[in-house]
């Protein structure tokens, strides 16, 4: 059973106690959240490239798209990745040369 998604809120209040210098274990305390979760936030956040002070001032509708951009193109990239795993397999397989251009 998947986990209830978050609200921007209670997102938002994990960023303000990691910008005030809460460990993880402090945040997961506080919140009730598991530490996988809040580790999980912090990092999108530090994938975003935003620091905690531009993710809080951020509306909720904004912070939403932000961390579902963010999620798809993770996902994006572990499609291309898992897709690129099984073409050279079946090259090599095959006994086959690979040649990438990149232009």
């Amino acid at each position: 059973m998947s986990a209830k998604r978050k609200q921007m809120h209670q997102i938002k209040i994990i960023f303000q106690m990691k910008k005030a210098d809460h460990s993880i274990r402090s945040i997961v305390k506080q919140t009730g959240m598991s530490r996988n979760t809040v580790r999980d936030y912090l990092r999108r956040l530090q994938d975003s490239g935003l620091g905690y002070e531009a993710a809080i001032a951020l509306s909720d509708e904004e912070l939403s798209n932000l961390l579902s951009n963010l999620i798809e193109s993770q996902i994006n990239l572990a499609s291309t990745s898992c897709n690129e795993a099984a073409m050279r397999k079946n090259l090599i397989k095959h006994n086959t040369e690979l040649i990438i251009i990149f232009y």
